[in-house]
């Protein structure tokens, strides 16, 4: 009887332990919980950037230090040619040279709701009436992306920008140079492993491991 009394206090010691630590991770877990939910809601807040903006390429900005990506539209990207007269020629600079000839060192605004890949701001900029998102596809530097279909048609019967000639839609033009990225990723890697094949050994490299 004895044993059992001198138990007792030790059990009741444990289960407060427990119960202290149950209340304390289920106290961290909803704070967590807030801080997440606040962020969400920070996120989904209306964004408004002014300022003077630098051009990344026909439809992405940096402004105030912010990343902006021109809403409803889809610039060439740098490195993309468009087709000519038989010719390639790079629309992909020539997109962004028309965006930065065209925002010429005005202060301009941003507004947004949304974030796009790589954390930047998704939205319409405009200095005073002039709408640049609109204005890229209408002169053929941008097509639409989820907005300015009306824009797109007027471009392409013009023959203005990337209408000029013949394209692959930026979405496609980085598909397909993902897809070409990969295949030489396949054939490079085992090469190079079969070269040197120890610093493969050693970096755990193989033709299906992904860089």
């Amino acid at each position: 009887m004895s044993g059992n009394r001198a138990g007792r206090p030790l059990v009741h010691r444990k289960s407060n332990r427990v119960s202290s630590l149950r209340s304390v991770v289920t106290t961290v877990a909803f704070l967590f919980l807030l801080a997440l939910i606040a962020a969400e809601l920070s996120r989904n807040e209306p964004h408004e950037l002014m300022g003077h903006a630098g051009v990344s390429d026909g439809d992405t900005l940096t402004l105030n230090a912010q990343r902006v990506r021109l809403k409803g539209i889809d610039a060439p990207e740098l490195q993309q040619q468009c087709e000519r007269d038989g010719k390639n020629w790079p629309c992909g600079l020539a997109a962004r040279m028309a965006l930065k000839k065209k925002l010429g060192g005005k202060e301009i605004r941003c507004s947004g709701t949304a974030f796009y890949r790589y954390g930047r701001l998704l939205a319409l900029c405009a200095a005073g009436r002039k709408d640049f998102n609109a204005w890229m596809v209408l002169q053929g530097w941008a097509v639409a992306y989820g907005g300015y279909a009306r824009e797109e048609a007027q471009a392409r019967q013009a023959g203005k920008g990337v209408w000029q000639g013949t394209f692959e839609r930026p979405e496609v033009w980085r598909r397909n140079r993902q897809a070409a990225d990969e295949d030489n990723e396949r054939l490079v890697i085992p090469f190079l492993c079969a070269k040197f094949g120890v610093l493969c050994a050693e970096t755990g490299g193989n033709e299906n491991e992904t860089f």
